[in-house]
């Protein structure tokens, strides 16, 4: 009989703990239903701070990306404010967005750097590194690295470079690429894929250069970028480096 008494008293004492819990987790949950409550209510964007741009205003940047002032801080949704920014600013690269409390929004940006134009249709699209086209132009501006034998297939602004054979447009991205990690692309004119069995390059006004298109283009531009170190300052001409060794054929 002792131990049935005791087993009850235990139940009892167990049952008694209940609404304790009970009110315990009702007021954590009050608590953060009023800590919410107080974001949306009290933070609200004051301040819009733009920070990297340089081709864009930062008016022009706060109105692409549909954030106004007065919006709550904690409700702002970045991934559709930065959708609509890289579909409106085509030379936006890069897109991050910081809250800063109390009331404050930070657009950091960075921007694309056109590296290469190509001819379609009386047009000149200029485009960065990765393929994206940038810009319509009606005439070559001449700051950029003219790429010749390729037609891009229905070019839009802010799309990215499409053409019939895709390792065509594999394989020139990958020479611009590494052509802009050596330092080069800003001294390369013209890039002529017209031959296939060849790619012509034409440095400033002063070199023609000779690729051969199936071999390793991270040792050959590495291997011109040291040609060229080597190369007096005067001097003019054509590279070959279709071989093993670079063949310099100074122009008479």
């Amino acid at each position: 009989m002792a131990q049935r008494k005791s087993r009850k008293s235990r139940k009892r004492r167990g049952g008694r703990r209940r609404p304790g819990f009970l009110y315990q987790f009702l007021s954590v949950l009050f608590i953060c239903v009023a800590m919410v409550a107080g974001c949306i209510v009290f933070f609200k964007v004051d301040t819009i701070q733009v920070e990297g741009a340089q081709k864009y205003t930062g008016d022009q940047i706060m109105a692409a990306s549909g954030i106004s002032k007065g919006d709550n801080l904690f409700l702002v949704n970045k991934f559709n404010a930065i959708s609509r920014m890289f579909k409106q600013l085509p030379y936006l690269d890069q897109i991050m967005i910081r809250r800063r409390l109390p009331d404050m929004l930070v657009i950091t940006v960075t921007e694309a750097q056109p590296v290469a134009v190509i001819e379609s249709n009386q047009a000149y699209w200029l485009m960065d590194q990765k393929g994206k086209l940038l810009e319509k132009k009606k005439e070559d501006p001449g700051t950029c690295a003219n790429i010749v034998g390729i037609e891009p297939l229905s070019p839009v602004q802010g799309s990215y470079l499409t053409l019939k054979q895709d390792s065509q447009r594999t394989y020139l991205l990958t020479l611009i690429e590494l052509l802009s990690d050596k330092k080069l692309i800003s001294h390369i004119k013209e890039i002529n894929l017209s031959d296939a069995g060849a790619t012509w390059l034409r440095y400033e006004n002063r070199f023609t250069i000779k690729l051969d298109p199936n071999s390793d283009l991270n040792y050959k531009t590495e291997f011109l970028a040291r040609v060229l170190e080597q190369i007096q300052s005067n001097e003019k001409g054509s590279i070959d480096l279709t071989a093993d060794i670079a063949h310099f054929i100074p122009f008479s």
